[in-house]
């Protein structure tokens, strides 16, 4: 993948609750950040591209913030559309990539409309 840059980290404490803001976090292996509520399962650690947010923004016409997305990482400059399998790499850290979240009803909660793109 390309280099790229980790624009921001949230971190999910509780299920269905604001994703909160942090400076760093701590990856264990097999379960994803510690201290965020999807541990262990298929989504341990989710990521979103700055650009791919800011085209839907704009197709939208919103401007809602990228945690709203309700991703764990926001990075800029990598692709990753069709990375499924591959390795991201952030900081010390490798990630394999499942592949890629669908968007939820509390998508549209955020912004309406984003379900559907």
């Amino acid at each position: 993948m390309n280099e790229g840059k980790l624009q921001a980290i949230w971190i999910k404490r509780v299920r269905r609750q604001p994703m909160d803001p942090a400076d760093s976090a701590q990856l264990v292996a097999g379960r994803g950040i510690v201290g965020n509520s999807d541990q262990g399962g298929l989504r341990q650690v989710t990521v979103i591209e700055q650009a791919v947010w800011d085209e839907l923004m704009s197709r939208l016409g919103a401007s809602a913030s990228s945690s709203e997305r309700r991703a764990n990482l926001l990075v800029n400059g990598i692709d990753l559309a069709n990375s499924g399998g591959r390795i991201l790499r952030v900081g010390e850290c490798r990630i394999r990539i499942a592949g890629e979240t669908r968007p939820c009803d509390r998508m549209d909660e955020a912004v309406p409309g984003l379900n559907k793109i």
